[in-house]
């Protein structure tokens, strides 16, 4: 079941990102777009195709907290990677456009990947929840890389900027699933104590934060820069945080490791080229998504 629910999720983050995207190159492409920050938030709200993509990706959450209550954080955030693999054909049916051959062998190559990965390391479950220890080494950790990303996006410009931020955003995303991991473990039993858990209120802040994050690399520069980083960034950092947090095992004997990292790296590899290729269109034919 945590499998089927973790298609499940790949498939509105899909969707998600698509409409998303939409929104936020019509709102960077305006004459009146918005510094960033919460200006930028409060445009976006008023868009129908962001307000769209927002609940489609609330779906998808749904779907992976569930799959996260008795799955492996390793093998749904891989699945969830994956999810580009459904946001080719959405994209190429509202732009209009047919899906090139090579995407097509892209998309075969990714879900080889994923295959490989999740049956050399054959993940389990692993803990429900990770020490207070772990937690503030994790946020440190994640505090002091997102910092210093934002501030370096503030000081440059171009490329640079739009890389940084993007990164910044995966992380937090990233961080966020963990600890969504570690909520699943309350549900549905002990939802009595979620309002007096730290973890709800961190999930909320962190959440906010990288939609912020995320929003503004897509609004300022090409998707082709933005997309494939925040695609692959945070599925591989799950994948070590559930390994280091939550002492999911792997296996770690004979060719298992090797044939596993070769697994990720054609996984990551097929996305992100997949995220690129359909980005690279859009950047050539100058025009945002034509949304029904």
């Amino acid at each position: 079941m945590p499998v089927v629910l973790a298609v499940g999720a790949a498939f509105a983050y899909g969707i998600g990102v698509v409409l998303q995207y939409q929104a936020a190159q019509d709102v960077g492409t305006s004459a009146a777009a918005p510094a960033g920050g919460l200006r930028l938030v409060l445009d976006l709200v008023r868009r129908p195709a962001w307000l769209a993509g927002i609940a489609v990706n609330g779906a998808g959450f749904a779907l992976r907290f569930l799959a996260l209550r008795d799955g492996s954080l390793v093998v749904v955030q891989a699945i969830v990677l994956a999810g580009v693999v459904f946001a080719v054909p959405v994209d190429a049916v509202m732009a209009r456009r047919r899906v090139p051959r090579t995407d097509a062998l892209l998309a075969g190559a990714t879900v080889g990947g994923l295959v490989l990965f999740l049956s050399a390391a054959r993940p389990d479950a692993g803990r429900g929840a990770a020490s207070g220890p772990a937690w503030l080494t994790l946020a440190a950790v994640t505090a002091i890389a997102v910092l210093a990303l934002v501030r370096l996006a503030g000081a440059r410009g171009g490329a640079t900027r739009t890389l940084s931020l993007s990164l910044a955003g995966g992380l937090l995303v990233a961080l966020g699933v963990a600890l969504c991991k570690q909520l699943a473990d309350l549900f549905p039993h002990h939802l009595t104590r979620l309002p007096t858990d730290w973890q709800a209120y961190a999930l909320v802040g962190v959440a906010a934060a990288g939609v912020v994050l995320i929003q503004r690399a897509y609004s300022i520069g090409p998707l082709s820069l933005a997309l494939p980083m925040i695609v692959v960034v945070e599925p591989v950092v799950s994948v070590v945080v559930g390994v280091l947090l939550f002492h999911e095992h792997v296996r770690r004997t004979g060719p298992a490791p090797a044939l596993a990292a070769a697994g990720l790296a054609v996984l990551t590899g097929g996305a992100a080229a997949l995220a690129r290729s359909a980005a690279a269109w859009h950047e050539h034919h100058q025009s945002p998504l034509a949304v029904p």
